[in-house]
């Protein structure tokens, strides 16, 4: 394994219902993805992530309730200039980033600046994340603010009536 390498996993699956909320919002929230979490259902909450990280680059698979993230002015001054890929595999999703409005349904990806406001509605389903530092990218590609919000659909699937 390389070294620097970080792996975590987050479940509320264990804990008491009355319990759970707080902790996700907190351990998982707060403290790790900096963001402030809003259950969207009154149906019992549960949770599961799965976070990697090595030389700057972040993955999460996320699973679980429905539920809305939402990065705000308190949440970016923790520095993070990442540039962000949201996969929705198996849901759909609803973003909003620079005034833009976009939904995700299952295969579907969008890029976000976690530099700057963001709000993600995860109506659940498999989540996929992943953060690359600005610097690794800006050196690669030019205009890289310039392909956030932009989605990129999956290719419609066809019958197969061989």
């Amino acid at each position: 394994m390389p070294a620097g390498f970080v792996s975590l996993r987050f479940s509320t699956c264990e804990l008491p219902e009355r319990m759970r909320i707080p902790m996700w919002r907190e351990e998982f929230g707060r403290g790790i993805v900096h963001v402030d979490i809003e259950p969207l259902s009154d149906i019992p909450f549960r949770a599961e992530a799965t976070l990697h990280a090595v030389q700057g680059v972040r993955t999460v698979a996320l699973r679980g309730s429905a539920m809305r993230f939402k990065r705000s002015q308190t949440n970016i001054v923790d520095g993070d200039d990442s540039i962000g890929l949201i996969v929705s595999f198996s849901s759909r999703s609803e973003l909003s980033q620079r005034g833009q409005e976009m939904e995700l349904g299952a295969g579907d990806a969008i890029a976000i600046l976690h530099s700057e406001p963001v709000t993600v509605t995860y109506v659940g389903g498999l989540q996929f994340g992943l953060a690359v530092p600005r610097d690794a990218l800006t050196q690669r590609v030019t205009n890289v603010d310039s392909l956030t919000m932009r989605p990129m659909f999956a290719e419609p699937k066809r019958a197969d009536f061989s």
